[in-house]
């Protein structure tokens, strides 16, 4: 709390507020500015000296210290649905899972999820044998974490 002070400045999510007050006894810090910006699930609070993750659930402020340090994902899309490879020659289904796939991603990374930590796999990499690929390394990286 040592680095927030009244009248002084933060970001929360990105975007810049005020602090109003400080209650350093109770922990509290009430800010001024649009608070629509807080948002469900992860909230970052950034000062000159700090980045605080909070974890907003029915309008509570909970500390996130690292969120999703031991959680690990992969993301598996295929985006061929023009069916442009397909041998028979089928018609386009509409699809754009690709895109989907990474805003599933950037979903993941705004809410604390380390990048390194997700891996991708697309098109003629996700198959089987590329899913099978990063196994043994998840389950690896997993007893490290």
């Amino acid at each position: 709390m040592a680095t927030i002070r009244p009248g002084g400045s933060l970001k929360l999510n990105g975007k810049p507020h005020n602090v109003a007050a400080v209650d350093a006894d109770s922990r509290l810090v009430r800010l001024l500015g649009d608070d629509s910006i807080l948002k469900p699930g992860m909230n970052f609070l950034e000062t000159q000296l700090a980045l605080f993750r909070f974890w907003n659930e029915e309008q509570k402020l909970s500390a996130f210290a690292e969120p999703y340090k031991k959680s690990f994902a992969i993301i598996a899309a295929i985006d061929d649905y023009d069916r442009v490879k397909d041998p028979a020659k089928r018609g386009p289904t509409g699809y754009d899972m690709r895109k989907r796939a990474e805003e599933l991603r950037a979903v993941l990374l705004d809410q604390g999820f380390p990048a390194a930590h997700i891996i991708s796999l697309y098109d003629e990499q996700a198959t089987a044998k590329g899913l099978t690929a990063f196994s043994a390394p998840l389950q690896f990286c997993k007893r490290l974490a």
